[in-house]
């Protein structure tokens, strides 16, 4: 049975209410903004373990619309035994992992990525042994999960986490939403090649390398800060080169400004991700679905398909025709628990309705196919962060991605009436370029084309007005922070074709973390070589060397093993030959060897004296003579003697009888008992 029922016709007659009055009525009071946490996901240590998690430092580089930020981590273990500690890296949308680093014997040693069973097998081999590893895991969504051992008792461990993000187009520049989510006051330091023209004040130049830095401190609870680089108004063409003749170019093109036409909407669904992972405020997503049924309104009567999905789907026909109607739908809405798993590729657009409203962060937490193509438009509304990857799958069918994080709800609105008229045209006819999305963001289309030197693209294809059609690209200026991004969009489109194979592959070439790769740190050059893991190319020399020469010499000693088989080989082979040239006469039969008998005997009778040779002779006669005998007496003995026929045969003799002796007087009665 359904844990809630909505009546087919909602005709509830009361006067209109607010959301808020529909909330108070559940107990929910969350602002209706559905404003995100200002200082974004906490980086954690899971609770199953005593080890606690210090921020020590934070190191912000920032380079047009590139920034990268590095976190120094300490981990505290206050027990008595050495644990493992499994750090929880939930990253806010637009974020990526791009690096790791684990302290061995007092330096920060790089992870390299690695493919994923392979990494997770030498992880669980190593940490039997003792050693210190560390394995860095992609987690459903924008989630990732640090494993470290061993942490020891009463001591810490130092890791370094890597972040890159990308700034936006604005009026000054490339803006930068530099997020601080800690728990407590953190030294920070900027670092960049140019002046920032905006933001965070106290810039200087810096006295280590060009460029300039700031330094601050980030304080518990402050509000997340904001730089603005220089940049330019048109179109931004970067390249950069990567070994093997391969040539990478990110482009930041701004889209055109027209959009489609608003058309009224008289038939939406309505599918409400109901799962665990979704917790208990929701009530961002609920005012966004009131404003948006309150504007259908404006038109007429609305036809509301209500599907309601985590292990089960449930879904009922609604006719929504007054705002009573809607604050009817929103107090259900806000009953239905939070509860069960995840199952978003079971679901499929039911027909007749112009439009699907997907409530959901796209986190499925059970294992189904890829989600099927929807022939309408598919608009993603979420206030947490949602993985782009899935964000990309979701809105090929021409919806959009409405962030309820951090805005109004007429903000959140305009997202979804504004839909572009262009969009990007990538598929078999635009070979080479990824992206993590097709529609502009923020007002802009970001891609990268992936090819050799001498294809640099000209022109960036699109969408617009549903014909196909080209946007102008300036000449690229060299620049070197492109692999990362260019092959996180690659990492997207292979995700999207479940092509797993090529998702490895993209991932230790670019050194991203992905569904088939993960980041490996081992301490000893021996576990490199064993698990055939090369350190990489940051790695200390000392580790280079060690883990070369451990190479050469295991290469050596297999060339030795080899040439001694092959050696072995060509040996049997010419003994082999030389049998088949040998030449073997068939007219003649060869002498056949005497029996050893005989020649043992003659040996003897060469060796003792005439008497003895003499006796041997006799014996030799004696056996000859007694087996003719023998055959001469076989020769002699007369046939035997039919058989007697039976009726010849002479009776048997007569058996006498003896009569019994007389019974005693005694024994009679003794008898007669035992009968």
């Amino acid at each position: 049975m359904p844990r809630f029922l909505v009546p087919a016709a909602l005709t509830v007659p009361a006067s209109p209410s607010r959301l808020a009055v529909a909330l108070a009525a559940v107990g929910m009071t969350a602002a209706l903004s559905g404003s995100a946490n200002a200082a974004g996901p906490l980086i954690t240590v899971r609770g199953d373990t005593n080890v606690r998690l210090v921020t020590e430092k934070v190191q912000w580089r920032v380079d047009g619309p590139f920034a990268q930020r590095d976190v120094w981590i300490q981990l505290r273990n206050p027990g008595n035994r050495p644990v493992e500690a499994t750090l929880v890296l939930p990253l806010a949308e637009g974020e990526q992992l791009q690096g790791f680093a684990l302290d061995i014997d007092g330096q920060l040693r790089d992870a390299v990525p690695v493919e994923r069973v392979k990494a997770k097998v030498a992880f669980e081999d190593v940490v039997r042994t003792g050693v210190d590893p560390a394995l860095v895991e992609k987690d459903e969504g924008p989630q990732y999960r640090v494993r470290v051992f061993p942490v020891p008792a009463q001591g810490s461990r130092k890791v370094r986490v890597t972040i890159a993000s990308l700034g936006q187009r604005a009026a000054c520049g490339w803006q930068h939403q530099l997020a601080t989510p800690f728990d407590a006051s953190v030294p920070a330091l900027w670092r960049s090649p140019v002046r920032p023209v905006s933001g965070l004040p106290g810039w200087q130049p810096d006295k280590r390398a060009e460029g300039y830095t700031a330094a601050t401190v980030l304080r518990l609870g402050a509000k997340p800060l904001s730089v603005c680089m220089p940049g330019t108004a048109g179109a931004l063409h970067m390249s950069q080169s990567m070994p093997g003749g391969q040539s990478l170019h990110f482009v930041d093109v701004p889209a055109p400004k027209d959009t489609l036409p608003v058309r009224a909407v008289r038939a939406v669904e309505v599918v409400w991700d109901s799962s665990l992972n979704l917790g208990v405020d929701r009530s961002a997503e609920l005012a966004f679905l009131e404003a948006y049924l309150l504007d259908a309104l404006r038109h007429g009567p609305v036809k509301v398909q209500l599907s309601v999905l985590n292990l089960a789907l449930q879904r009922q026909l609604l006719n929504v025709s007054t705002p009573k109607d809607v604050q009817r739908l929103l107090q259900q809405l806000a009953q239905i628990p939070s509860d069960g798993a995840s199952t978003l590729a079971s679901w499929r657009a039911v027909e007749g309705v112009d439009e699907v409203l997907l409530f959901s962060p796209l986190k499925e937490t059970w294992p189904t196919e890829r989600a099927a193509p929807s022939a309408v438009p598919v608009h993603v509304v979420s206030s947490q962060a949602v993985d782009a990857a899935k964000a990309a799958q979701w809105l090929k069918s021409g919806g959009v991605q409405v962030r309820l994080s951090g805005l109004d709800t007429a903000q959140a609105l305009r997202q979804l009436a504004n839909r572009p008229a262009a969009t990007l045209r990538l598929g078999p006819t635009s070979q080479g370029w990824k992206a993590a999305r097709l529609s502009p963001d923020n007002g802009s289309f970001r891609a990268c084309h992936i090819g050799q030197q001498a294809q640099a693209p000209g022109e960036l294809p699109i969408w617009r007005q549903g014909r196909p059609g080209t946007l102008p690209l300036p000449a690229p200026t060299v620049a070197s922070q492109l692999a990362f991004w260019c092959g996180t969009w690659a990492m997207m489109d292979a995700q999207s074709r479940d092509a797993t194979g090529e998702m490895t592959q993209i991932g230790q070439r670019f050194g991203v973390t992905g569904p088939e790769t993960s980041l490996l740190v081992l301490e000893r050059p021996e576990d490199y070589v064993r698990h055939g893991i090369d350190p990489g190319p940051d790695a200390p020399d000392s580790l280079r060397d060690a883990v070369a020469n451990q190479q050469q010499v295991i290469a050596r000693r297999k060339a030795e093993q080899q040439a001694g088989n092959r050696k072995m080989i060509e040996s049997l082979w010419r003994s082999r030959q030389a049998w088949w040239d040998k030449d073997f006469p068939k007219d003649a039969p060869k002498p056949q060897p005497r029996p050893k008998a005989a020649m043992v005997e003659e040996a003897g009778m060469a060796q003792h004296p005439a008497p003895v040779a003499a006796a041997a002779r006799e014996m030799r006669l004696e056996r000859v003579e007694i087996g003719s005998a023998q055959r001469r007496a076989d020769v002699a003995m007369p046939p035997p003697a039919p058989p007697v026929p039976v009726a010849a045969m002479a009776p048997p003799a007569p058996v006498m009888s003896v009569p019994p002796a007389p019974m005693s007087d005694t024994a009679a009665p003794a008898l007669q008992g035992l009968l």
